[in-house]
């Protein structure tokens, strides 16, 4: 069995992550892209059950290259944004209560409103404009990657949330704020009156955060 490191921290973040209630039953999943492999969650199996030989191996064709399993029925939203970004090393998709509420909106993105947005999303996070169906797969891999741009979130129309990072502890994150954004652009009820982070903070914020934060002597 290969990749132990890696197949050992997914299972454990899929604990952690149904414990806080972002994985009700199966439905959620997680990666990790190894160079021109992704380890992926499978189909159907529950989580505290789930041993580090389930996890499923595809290629970034989609190609199962190890495994007994078949991927998560969602693997081409994985995919397909690890095709589009070579920043991204690992995505979580959730189902959790805030960003599932705010992606049933009629809104394109969920405004950048405080410091964590623009720092670990890059900016607002975007909504894919079409309800795409379950069991179209590509064409919900293909919404996802269009729609996250270079953000480091996206919300699947009448779905849920995808987080990315460049490891699982950063997409792990990223999935934490989502939901803790969503449930504050919620909670208002005059959306017309959001003050969102200017534009060029946003993009300052966010070169902090990659290339300065933690190395900053002042």
């Amino acid at each position: 069995m290969t990749y132990e490191k890696e197949r050992n921290k997914i299972i454990e973040t899929c604990l952690k992550l149904q414990k806080a209630g972002y994985f009700p039953g199966t439905w959620g999943n997680v990666s990790i892209r190894c160079g021109d492999v992704i380890i992926i969650t499978p189909s159907r199996i529950c989580y505290n059950i789930m041993k580090p030989e389930d996890l499923t191996i595809i290629d970034i064709d989609g190609k199962i290259t190890e495994g007994i399993h078949p991927p998560s029925s969602e693997k081409e939203v994985h995919r397909q944004i690890y095709q589009n970004r070579e920043d991204i090393y690992a995505i979580v998709h959730a189902h959790t209560p805030y960003a599932m509420a705010a992606s049933a909106m009629e809104i394109e993105a969920v405004p950048c409103l405080v410091e964590e947005m623009s720092q670990l999303l890059g900016g607002s996070i975007p909504v894919t404009q079409v309800y795409v169906p379950a069991k179209e797969h590509a064409r919900l891999g293909e919404a996802a990657a269009a729609a996250i741009g270079n953000k480091n979130g996206v919300l699947l129309k009448n779905h849920g949330p995808v987080s990315c990072g460049r490891d699982i502890e950063e997409a792990v994150l990223t999935a934490e704020i989502i939901e803790k954004v969503c449930q504050i652009y919620l909670s208002v009820s005059r959306p017309d009156r959001f003050c969102p982070i200017p534009e060029p903070f946003i993009s300052s914020e966010r070169n902090r955060y990659l290339y300065q934060y933690g190395k900053e002597n002042t």
